[in-house]
C-alpha cells in the first residue's frame, strides 16, 4: 500500500523540512504539501510533492477536500505562526478542524504525526539556573495554542503521535531521537529542524 503523506504548514520552515526529509526516505510514496497560498511554496520543495493543496486549515471543508484528493493516509502538522509570539490560535483552531474531518468514519485509518513544543501540554521547559521560566514567560502565548492543539488530538489519541521539540534550528539533522519525561530537564535546548 502507497503511504500518502499530507504536510499541513508546507511552507514554514518546519513544514519545508518535514517534506524534504519524506522526499529522502520515502522514495516510491506521496508526498503533498497543504498551504494557505501557493505562491509561498519554494520551487526546490514544490519539485518533491506529489501535489500542492491550497485552502484554510481553520476550514474543516479545505481539509476534507485535500484529503479525498490526495487520500492522504498519514497527516503531518506542522502548522506555526510565522515566528509571531502574540496571541495567535492557528494552532487550536487548525486541530480542532482538522480532528472534526478525521472523525469521520471516510477517514478512520488516518494517522497523524503533530509537530508541537516542549512546554505544551503537560511538559514543562526546564532548562536551568530559571531561564526555562523567563523563556517559558516570553512564550506564554504559544504555549496556550500548542497546548490547545494538542486538546483537540485527544479526541483521535490512539492515532497521533506529538512531537514536543525544544527550540527549533535550522542546523544539520543528525538522526538521532532523544525522548526525555516532561518533567525533566531538557537534555539540550535546542533541536534541529
Amino acid at each position: 500500500m502507497t503511504k500518502s503523506n499530507l504536510v499541513i504548514g508546507a511552507t514554514g520552515l518546519t513544514g519545508l523540512n518535514c517534506i524534504q526529509k519524506l522526499s529522502e526516505q520515502d522514495k516510491g510514496n506521496e508526498i503533498h504539501a497543504f498551504v494557505r497560498s501557493a505562491d509561498k511554496l519554494d520551487d526546490s520543495i514544490r519539485q518533491r510533492v506529489d501535489s500542492t493543496q491550497v485552502g484554510d486549515a481553520r476550514k474543516p471543508s479545505s481539509l476534507r477536500k485535500a484529503l479525498r484528493k490526495t487520500n492522504a493516509n498519514w497527516v503531518v502538522v506542522a502548522i506555526g505562526s510565522g515566528g509571531d509570539v502574540s496571541k495567535s490560535d492557528i494552532r487550536t483552531k487548525s486541530a480542532q478542524a482538522l480532528v472534526q474531518v478525521l472523525v469521520e468514519p471516510e477517514f478512520s485509518a488516518v494517522r497523524t504525526v503533530v509537530v508541537s513544543s516542549n512546554g505544551a501540554g503537560t511538559s514543562k521547559i526546564k532548562v536551568g539556573f530559571g531561564i526555562g521560566m523567563m523563556i517559558a514567560h516570553h512564550l506564554r502565548h504559544v504555549m496556550v495554542d500548542h497546548s490547545g492543539q494538542e486538546e483537540a488530538f485527544k479526541a483521535i489519541s490512539h492515532r497521533t503521535i506529538v512531537v514536543r521539540p525544544t527550540a527549533l534550528t535550522n542546523g544539520a539533522s543528525t538522526g538521532k531521537l532523544v525522548s526525555f519525561p516532561d518533567d525533566t530537564k531538557s537534555p539540550t535546548i535546542k533541536t534541529d529542524r
